[in-house]
């Protein structure tokens, strides 16, 4: 997850171990401050404080889930649209994050196939690679993340 979105606010496919390391500690600081992240029933089931969890996002390459996935939507003001891919029951979904109005006027899209996260990226025609689209655009996206993703994951 933390690859995908440093390939989002980058704009191109990434492995700089660093960059992921830095975003990892943006996010667990972040999620260390901002109590109004609910995390609670997550934490009891594990058994783990915040403080605990959030140490273990910032130094080990636990994965990311839904409070990191907010952390950064809040962090950088930007909806994130959540693919899930089904290929055994040849379904989508979709979840946007936060899930609440809000004001963002940018968005962007990760695909998650087996736990793992990608990054979505389009493609405008002069062939450069797009991650976060503007809001109003929305729509146009949804569609071509529905083709994309029924061509590649459900076989449709």
């Amino acid at each position: 997850m933390f690859s995908a979105f440093c390939n989002i606010l980058n704009g191109s496919i990434l492995k700089n171990l660093e960059e992921v390391k830095r975003l990892r500690k943006i996010i667990a600081d972040f999620l260390r401050q901002r109590k109004d992240i609910d995390m609670e029933e997550m934490l009891k089931s594990r058994h783990e404080t915040r403080e605990d969890y959030c140490n273990s996002i910032e130094t080990t390459k636990r994965w990311g889930g839904e409070p990191e996935i907010i952390a950064f939507s809040m962090l950088y003001e930007i909806m994130v649209w959540v693919t899930s891919v089904n290929s055994k029951d040849k379904q989508i979904y979709f979840v946007k994050y936060p899930s609440e109005k809000n004001s963002f006027n940018r968005c962007c899209y990760i695909i998650r196939n087996n736990d793992h996260y990608k990054s979505l990226h389009l493609r405008n025609s002069s062939n450069k690679a797009i991650t976060i689209f503007d809001c109003k655009d929305e729509n146009e996206a949804n569609e071509r993340l529905i083709q994309f993703v029924k061509k590649e994951f459900v076989g449709a």
